[in-house]
Order: structure tokens, then sequence, then C-alpha cells
């Protein structure tokens, strides 16, 4: 992660966001939540950190955008 600032997770069997959110916090404990972009958004059932891309019709235009490049720390 440190070297090369992503890490890729094979072969785990996650079938929903509360799975998910278990394994994400197992690599880092101190997740936040507090930027979640200009979407509109709905955190999963069950979940603190797990949110929807975006609660908007699927023809609805989002522009390209780099998610959190602009922030010191994401």
């Amino acid at each position: 992660m440190l070297t090369h600032g992503a890490v890729l997770i094979r072969d785990f069997r996650i079938d929903n966001a509360v799975e998910f959110e278990k394994a994400t916090s197992a690599l880092q404990p101190n997740l936040s939540d507090s930027y979640r972009g200009t979407s509109p958004r709905s955190v999963f059932e069950g979940t603190k950190y797990c949110f929807s891309a975006a609660d908007v019709p699927v023809n609805y235009p989002i522009g390209q955008h780099l998610e959190m490049s602009f922030l010191k720390c994401p």
C-alpha cells in the first residue's frame, strides 16, 4: 500500500455492503465518511462507510472527475 498506493485483494467471498465494510475495516480501521462528493448518495443499510455511487436516474449525466484527488489524504 505504501509503495504503490493500492492493494489488490482476490478470492474473497463478499456478497453485500456489510461484509465489504468488515473486510475494509480490517485493513483500515480509521475509515472516514467526511467527504461524499457532490452527487446525492445514501448509506447502505447496516453500514457506516458504504455509500451508493449516486442516487440519480441512470440517464442523469455525471461529469468526469477524479474522486478526492484534491485531498491531502483521502
